[in-house]
């Protein structure tokens, strides 16, 4: 055992670490209730379209790249979404199972990018003249999002139903880093030219993040990953300065993973209905 965990590098041992909790959660999962809305669409499109955009992001972000590049990543993951979606109403009876399966796969995308992201949050903490706050406020709010994502995989707590299933929590602690992320920025949050103290402002995003995290994490997850998407060339318009490339290639990610969406969704459905599944 001391002999493989020796072979792991560092990156490998958060992987593991992420997987661990992913098998747990998915055990959660399975004992719940199928999803709120199962039942009257089996393909849950809202949810698989905020889901979907928050892997957009992460994906977006870690490779990087030029437009065309991104454009590609996009438009794949949009038509994968669409397809899923299209064929959850397909077969309707194995669509829980498939929203389980689904919801795995981004648990352990976003809790990946999670462990990945924190490394920088705390870099961003440590440094004096990034922040209004010190760091062991961001050090308590850092702590207050895993007990955030630890009570929205409650049994009992109804919005994660909504989610699909308990595994929705990585994209979403995932989506609430990143805006803590933003707040702590003072460089970032300055751009918005805010009225008032810059503290009161950076308090108020990491109020919302932990409520939201609780009690709407769709709305977290989909905030989320417009941030890492758009904020590069909102930030940039805001200043006056020409686009640069990487953040062009953010947007384009965006939208093509929008493009990418509709479009199989319109091939899929047309197929369907004319072989008389759908109706």
């Amino acid at each position: 055992m001391e002999s493989f965990v020796g072979i792991l590098d560092e990156a490998g041992i958060r992987i593991v670490i992420v997987l661990c909790l992913a098998l747990l959660l998915l055990f959660i999962a399975l004992q719940r209730q199928p999803p709120a809305g199962l039942e009257r669409d089996a393909g849950l499109t809202g949810t698989v379209l905020v889901t979907g955009s928050a892997v957009t992001a992460v994906v977006a972000g870690t490779v990087g790249g030029e437009a065309g590049r991104l454009a590609l990543v996009g438009l794949g993951i949009g038509g994968a979404y669409a397809l899923f979606a299209s064929l959850a109403r397909r077969w309707q009876d194995s669509a829980r199972n498939m929203h389980v399966g689904r919801s795995f796969g981004e648990f352990v995308l976003g809790g990946i990018a999670f462990v990945h992201a924190s490394a920088g949050y705390f870099e961003l903490a440590s440094a004096a003249s990034a922040s209004v706050l010190p760091r062991p406020f961001w050090t308590a709010v850092y702590i207050a999002l895993l007990v955030a994502a630890a009570l929205a995989v409650l049994p009992n707590h109804h919005q994660v139903g909504g989610q699909g299933t308990a595994l929705g929590i990585g994209l979403c602690a995932y989506g609430g880093l990143q805006l803590l992320l933003f707040a702590m920025d003072a460089g970032r949050m300055g751009v918005l030219e805010l009225p008032g103290s810059d503290w009161v402002w950076t308090l108020a995003v990491a109020a919302l993040v932990l409520i939201g995290c609780v009690a709407a994490p769709r709305i977290v997850t989909a905030a989320g990953a417009l941030l890492v998407l758009l904020s590069p060339v909102a930030m940039e318009a805001e200043a006056g300065s020409a686009f640069s490339p990487g953040a062009v290639a953010l947007a384009v990610a965006l939208a093509m993973f929008g493009a990418g969406f509709a479009a199989v969704s319109t091939v899929a459905s047309r197929t369907l209905l004319h072989a008389g599944v759908l109706r």
